[in-house]
């Protein structure tokens, strides 16, 4: 009898979370964290970008195991997003004499299924300056640590993006064009498992150099929402928002 009703909220559960009006772009199936920007839409993923700070906000995508089975040929360097006005851009001279790494938040591993996506991938749109020992470290092993999990069969959709965690006139800034170089970087990950049920996972990085991933760094999405003001995968039930989003949960 157990088992029967377990199964039977399960499938409520389900019933009511697909019945609820999704977005049609998979890449922000579950809502938009925020519009306060320029929303920028490309092949592979969906982004919010801030023009006076000339770096992307959020950037959203879903993550499946088809799309880590192609790799094209990288043939693309970074450069100006032609959807932007030369005033809102980051160009290449401003990541010149910089210590900084140029950190693809949505990941060119993870978008390698096509040779358009790629070439959107490199452009400064999608990319913020890290610390190159937090890139080549921990924030590498977390996309990795990903991308592991979706080949195992769950389906992923990915949101990330730099936090400014003090005053705007403190910000440290690259370049002639004055890139904000970010104080934190955030990665929230919400997942449908073989079994359809969903779970999250969310993490902060100091931009600075970080040996390896501790539990200092797994937040819940709630800390981030209060961070950043943003509504994480607000299209998903309020229950499952406050069931998902409360809990720290390491991936």
């Amino acid at each position: 009898m157990k088992r029967i009703l377990i199964f039977f909220i399960f499938n409520l559960f389900l019933v009511k979370l697909f019945s609820c009006e999704l977005n049609n772009n998979e890449n922000i199936r579950f809502g938009i964290p925020s519009k306060n920007g320029i929303i920028l839409y490309k092949k592979g993923f969906v982004l919010l970008y801030d023009k006076y700070k000339k770096v992307p906000i959020w950037v959203s995508y879903h993550l499946k195991k088809e799309y880590l089975k192609s790799k094209v040929k990288i043939s693309y360097s970074f450069g100006p997003d032609p959807q932007l006005k030369k005033t809102e851009r980051a160009e290449i001279d401003d990541y010149n004499k910089t210590t900084y790494i140029r950190c693809r938040l949505a990941s060119l591993d993870d978008m390698l299924r096509s040779k358009e996506i790629v070439r959107e991938v490199f452009y400064f749109s999608n990319v913020c300056p890290m610390n190159k020992e937090l890139y080549n470290n921990c924030w590498k092993k977390l996309e990795n640590i990903i991308r592991d999990f979706v080949k195992n069969g769950n389906d992923v959709w990915i949101v990330t993006g730099p936090l400014f965690i003090q005053k705007q006139q403190n910000i440290r800034k690259i370049g002639k064009n004055k890139i904000f170089v970010p104080t934190h970087f955030y990665k929230v990950i919400l997942y449908q498992q073989k079994d359809k049920s969903f779970g999250a996972s969310a993490y902060i990085f100091e931009n600075k150099y970080h040996k390896k991933i501790t539990e200092n760094n797994v937040v819940c999405i709630d800390d981030i929402e209060r961070i950043t003001n943003f509504d994480f995968f607000d299209l998903l039930p309020e229950y499952v928002q406050n069931l998902v989003e409360s809990k720290k949960n390491p991936l």
